[in-house]
């Protein structure tokens, strides 16, 4: 299987789990559980007790709704009914924003790095998720560095970072929200930091 055959499967892959996380948080946006960084609540990747979750997921199984993405390796981060996820594609990182209940691609930002980080085959430049909080989504891009938008995909503010990190596998870590701070780590060969900010 060729890595570009492979990362289109894992998007479609994350878009069909997406798509069952309705199981885990039923009913309308309005008191809903949200999955809102990284393995979710506090990091832990346990999902709050509630409905049995389906076992099994494929074509004719748990599926809800099938929606086309590009390349990126990001989890889907999930608060209330939309969904945000990451994708590269023609050496642009795009941001993206869809109906949870649907499938719809609400919004897509993109942005465009000077320079795109070397990358392990299997993954990508798009592969940290997205944070939210109820009123914006946090994203960092080892190539380009982040950006806060809205979530009606307005720009609210953005900070470019020096030249993409070098590692051998190429950017993952995610940004998390702590303390009323967004918290990111630069994992480069030499000379990695952790940053906090407002």
């Amino acid at each position: 299987m060729t890595c570009e055959k492979h990362s289109l499967i894992k998007s479609l892959m994350f878009i069909v789990i997406a798509s069952s996380l309705l199981a885990i948080f039923p009913g309308k946006a309005k008191g809903q559980a949200h999955w809102a960084q990284f393995r979710g609540p506090g990091g832990s990747g346990i999902a709050a007790d509630g409905p049995a979750l389906p076992v099994e997921f494929g074509p004719q199984n748990n599926r809800v709704w099938k929606t086309a993405v590009g390349k990126g390796n990001s989890s889907p981060c999930i608060w209330g009914d939309r969904i945000f996820l990451t994708e590269y594609e023609n050496k642009t990182l795009h941001t993206i924003c869809l109906d949870r209940n649907t499938g719809e691609i609400l919004w897509k930002q993109s942005a465009t790095a000077e320079r795109v980080e070397r990358v392990h085959p299997i993954n990508t430049p798009a592969t940290p998720t997205a944070a939210a909080d109820g009123e914006r989504v946090y994203i960092y891009y080892g190539s380009y560095g982040l950006l806060c938008y809205d979530f009606s995909g307005k720009l609210v503010w953005e900070k470019r970072l020096p030249p993409p990190p070098v590692n051998m596998y190429g950017t993952a870590s995610s940004p998390i929200l702590a303390a009323g701070r967004l918290v990111f780590f630069v994992d480069k060969k030499e000379g990695s930091w952790l940053e906090a900010l407002d």
